[in-house]
């Protein structure tokens, strides 16, 4: 199963926000869901949204902490 998950990082904060988006048995459905809403993000200039498709149950647990490209963000924040 894969997770899409989205990272709201505070400014004034040194804290950050993760929500499940969406689950699919898909990656390429998670991944493509992930692209609109990073698109989405950018369009209302909501540059503090990051997106990441997790393999789920390998990398959930290990998901805090864990860099972009480990969690294989580059693959939507493109």
């Amino acid at each position: 199963m894969f997770l899409v998950i989205r990272e709201r990082s505070y400014s004034t904060l040194d804290d950050k926000n993760y929500q499940i988006e969406m689950y699919t048995k898909e990656y390429n459905l998670a991944l493509d869901f992930a692209r609109c809403l990073r698109k989405e993000a950018e369009e209302k200039q909501e540059d503090n949204l990051t997106f990441a498709v997790v393999k789920y149950p390998d990398t959930a647990d290990h998901f805090i902490g864990e860099t972009e490209n480990d969690l294989r963000t580059n693959d939507i924040n493109w």
